[in-house]
Parts: structure tokens; sequence; C-alpha cells
């Protein structure tokens, strides 16, 4: 490799490092937004006594609907995350920590920090359409 090459590669590593902390920040940050949204459209549901039924079936669908776009954008940035991955791989293939080695299994597997946050994104998703059925069905 060239030093015009190596020089090229090096200031491309170091702007693809920087990007991929920006990507798990932003990744770490989704499930806040999530928890957020979730919360404070919960506690302004269920507290409001004042509230129209119909608006408290509206706000839960509205967070179920929040909570599953939520999972869909962290699914993206860490697809995203694994592009920056390789490229850093690619580079200094000796020096990158390649946890792919590891024994984890299954739903643990490469993205556990990210498939666990959108389980209970998920499940968050249901409890919220739970409720908003459960408004309609029973008051």
């Amino acid at each position: 490799m060239s030093d015009d090459a190596f020089e090229i590669g090096k200031v491309c590593y170091e702007q693809n490092c920087l990007q991929m902390r920006s990507l798990n920040q932003i990744m770490w940050q989704v499930p806040m937004i999530a928890m957020t949204l979730t919360g404070g459209l919960w506690f302004g549901a269920s507290s409001s006594q004042n509230l129209d039924p119909a608006a408290k079936t509206l706000l839960f669908i509205f967070c179920a609907l929040g909570d599953v776009a939520m999972i869909f954008v962290i699914q993206r940035v860490r697809s995203v995350m694994d592009a920056y991955l390789d490229q850093i791989k690619n580079f200094s293939p000796v020096n990158y920590a390649d946890t792919k080695k590891l024994s984890h299994q299954g739903f643990l597997k490469e993205r556990g920090v990210c498939n666990t946050f959108s389980l209970l994104m998920g499940c968050a998703a249901f409890l919220s359409a739970f409720a908003a059925v459960k408004s309609v069905c029973w008051g």
C-alpha cells in the first residue's frame, strides 16, 4: 500500500470511527425517547379524569405506533452501524475487536442490546394497544 493510499485510508478510518460513535449515541437515545413518549402518554391518558374516551384511545394508539416506529429506527441505526464496523475492520483486521468469535447464541448474538431494547419497546407497544382496546370495549 502506498503512503498516499494509507493516508487516505487512515482519514477514512478516523471518520468512520467518529461516525460510529455518533450512531452508538443515537442507538442509546432511541429507547430514552420511546420511554419518554410512552410514559408521558400513558400518564396523560390515565390521570386525566375529563379526557374524552376517544382521545384516550387515540393516545394509546399513537403510543403503540410510536413504539413500533422506534423499533424500526433502532434496528436501522444498528444496521448502519454494522456497515461502519465492517469498514473499520477492513482497515486493520488484526486490531479489530471481533465479537463474532464470542460464544453468545440466538437472541444475544451480535445485536443483544438492540434486540433487548426492541423486545421491550414491542412489549410497550402491545400494552398500549391493549389499553386502547380496553378503553374502547370496557370504557
